[in-house]
């Protein structure tokens, strides 16, 4: 194929470190062919799918399936199973079973309180070289907040989520993988501090990664004074200072990679009452539109290198080659062009996105991968 186009870009093919398919079980959110075609617009040749199913992926059966029933598409799913039986944080799943099927990584849906299930689980997958995901998310100290806990709370009368609840579950987790030497990856962080931990336990040399979601460069509280429950995400949006210290991160390595945190929602569990709806955006197929509107600039080859590189890094996956003869895995983008997010081009199930019904920079102009080229016109 001859592809023309002003100010073209081509790059590996970009990896997403956490998307949700919500199949089985929840396929009137997204299903699996759904949240491949919203990652494929997004320009993802890979993705780990967290757990978001019911059942939840804590045995083998449910890892079988993500891949078997993904097997035709050109993204290619790496699937994550649960740390524990459930998802219910009481005890460990069947994660040797798992990696034995396929799967990449370890991830409970809701962030695990026990500290001994988070030290066993290092400690289980130090010896079998999985990799176990941090969400970094106090519940009891988040004092059940919907937004940045700040100036904006505070005036439009919502509670807040401070950044302690981060800053503490991060703090915890950080000193067991200390105790345990084993291998953790931090799965979206939002807080000046948390860049400052990380960045403290990569300088003494601990086995830790960290991630952030696109739309966590784009947003600040400020953009909540309406109630647009668009914007209720958790991590929740903090402030510029915040957003400033999380592309420094990316800039100097604290942060190894930024993912698409693809959580598609009902409709009716999104335009409701601002404390009743629920947290996410189906932000799978608008990843390269937030980069570009980075409230503090993203450089490009800072992009590039947290999209390809770093989290095939992370997930200890081959880097593929880019020469002749190679197998291509390839995303092909322009960020002069302007992608369509009107429904009849939209391809998640679910439409809780800012950027839903809107035209806006930046398109991703095709794919290459497992013997499959996609171009979207």
């Amino acid at each position: 194929q001859v592809i023309k186009m002003k100010n073209l870009s081509v790059s590996l093919g970009w990896v997403d470190l956490g998307a949700r398919a919500c199949d089985p079980g929840y396929e009137q959110k997204e299903d699996l062919n759904s949240s491949l075609n919203a990652l494929a617009k997004g320009g993802f040749t890979h993705s780990v799918i967290l757990p978001s199913s019911s059942p939840l992926p804590d045995e083998k059966s449910i890892v079988d399936y993500i891949i078997q029933s993904s097997d035709h598409h050109l993204v290619e799913t790496l699937p994550a199973g649960t740390i524990s039986k459930g998802g219910k944080g009481a005890q460990l799943s069947e994660m040797y079973d798992m990696l034995s099927s396929g799967a990449v990584a370890f991830c409970d849906e809701t962030p695990v309180d026990r500290a001994d299930l988070i030290n066993r689980s290092l400690e289980y997958c130090k010896s079998l070289k999985g990799l176990v995901y941090s969400l970094a998310f106090d519940r009891d100290l988040s004092n059940k907040g919907l937004m940045h806990e700040g100036e904006v709370s505070t005036r439009m009368g919502v509670a807040g989520i401070p950044p302690l609840a981060e800053e503490a579950r991060l703090a915890r987790d950080l000193e067991i993988l200390r105790y345990t030497e084993g291998r953790l990856h931090v799965f979206g962080i939002s807080t000046t501090r948390s860049v400052q931990l990380i960045k403290a336990a990569k300088k003494e040399g601990l086995k830790v990664t960290a991630s952030i979601a696109a739309h966590q460069l784009c947003y600040t509280d400020e953009d909540l004074v309406e109630y647009d429950s668009n914007f209720k995400v958790r991590p929740p949006f903090r402030t510029k200072n915040d957003i400033s210290a999380l592309v420094k991160g990316l800039e100097d390595g604290t942060i190894d990679a930024i993912h698409s945190d693809h959580q598609p929602q009902l409709i009716e569990d999104k335009n409701r009452e601002f404390q009743h709806a629920k947290f996410g955006i189906s932000s799978a197929e608008t990843f390269l539109n937030f980069a570009l509107q980075s409230k503090k600039k993203l450089e490009m080859d800072t992009f590039i290198q947290a999209a390809t590189v770093n989290p095939r890094q992370v997930l200890g996956l081959d880097i593929p080659k880019l020469e002749k003869g190679a197998l291509a895995d390839l995303t092909v983008f322009c960020e002069d062009a302007e992608t369509n997010h009107e429904r009849p081009y939209w391809q998640s199930k679910s439409t809780n996105n800012p950027l839903y019904n809107q035209v806006v920079p930046g398109k991703v102009v095709a794919l290459f991968n497992r013997g499959k080229a996609l171009r979207f016109d």
